[in-house]
């Protein structure tokens, strides 16, 4: 298990889906009647991910994967692995499982790549998937602006908050407020010491107080006393 930090956006995180909510999807209705569907963003396969799906796997890379199991293959192993069965493997095993899926953005110019490997670090039971302009329009229903992105679940049976939180947070942006009112008693304390989100709260919480400020504001328009 990974104990690196997950890096911060220097503009902070994104308040652009702290509202959001789940999405129902059929995806294999999604990927049949879209004009090419949507596209799973996969990390780099490492070794240890080799020599887990290949029990016949070289020898080289059982050595490497037995000492640094993280290790991202090199451009000649990168480029066996994907003529094995053992890669059709492990690929499908990023297939989304749930049908529902949680609109995304990457924010402040975060990299596809950025995302999907700190995904990769702390979230393996999620996905980034790209969808289509159809698609997304099929989806989100609101039009060509609709978020190109969503976060799906490779796994199920149990409550993956912690593992929903971890890649919005690996997008730049705060997770929904229906994910982080949930995660007590949910996310490990080693985890939550490696995801910021200490500064998703604290930007959560600035921002539904403004909210709720202006909702007073506004309160006081309306039911103010017209001047004599």
């Amino acid at each position: 298990m990974s104990r690196k930090k997950m890096s911060m956006p220097r503009q902070g995180l994104s308040l652009a889906h702290i509202d959001a909510e789940a999405r129902n999807v059929d995806w294999s209705e999604l990927r049949g009647e879209c004009d090419d569907g949507f596209e799973i963003q996969l990390p780099s396969a490492t070794y240890g991910d080799w020599a887990e799906h290949d029990m016949d796997a070289p020898a080289a890379v059982q050595r490497i994967a037995k000492r640094s199991a993280g290790r991202q293959l090199s451009e000649k192993h990168e480029e066996a692995f994907g003529q094995t069965d053992a890669y059709l493997e492990w690929r499908d095993t990023f297939e989304p499982m749930m049908n529902y899926a949680w609109p995304v953005s990457l924010a402040y110019q975060r990299s596809p790549d950025e995302a999907i490997a700190s995904m990769a670090e702390h979230a393996r039971a999620c996905v980034l998937i790209e969808l289509s302009e159809e698609a997304s329009e099929r989806l989100h229903g609101y039009g060509p602006d609709a978020p190109e992105y969503v976060i799906a679940l490779t796994g199920g049976g149990m409550d993956l908050s912690d593992e929903l939180a971890a890649d919005y947070l690996a997008c730049g942006c705060v997770p929904p407020s229906r994910i982080l009112s949930g995660l007590a008693g949910v996310i490990s304390r080693d985890k939550a010491r490696r995801l910021p989100l200490r500064e998703a709260y604290r930007a959560a919480a600035s921002a539904y107080a403004t909210r709720a400020k202006q909702m007073r504001e506004e309160s006081k328009r309306i039911h103010a006393e017209p001047r004599k």
